[in-house]
């Protein structure tokens, strides 16, 4: 499973010095969570990578794959 986001989230944390534990404290979010995150064991649920991000003081934004695609077009 290609996670990049994982790989960025665990650099953004050591960067900063926080433990795993820390990040899960101040995202409300499970420490088994964010490990398997940061290993490319799961990919997360996005309310749950959105909150550790905002902890990581990251931003998060959503980019669709086929900007073609009818359901990615904005009502005019």
């Amino acid at each position: 499973m290609d996670n990049w986001h994982g790989r960025i989230m665990r650099e953004l944390r050591m960067d900063r010095g926080l433990t795993l534990e820390d990040v899960a404290e101040a995202a409300k979010v499970n420490t088994e969570t964010i490990r398997r995150i940061e290993m490319g064991l799961s990919m997360g649920q996005f309310s749950y990578v959105e909150r550790i991000f905002k902890v990581l003081d990251h931003e998060v934004e959503i980019v669709p794959t086929d900007a073609k695609s009818e359901s990615f077009k904005r009502p005019q």
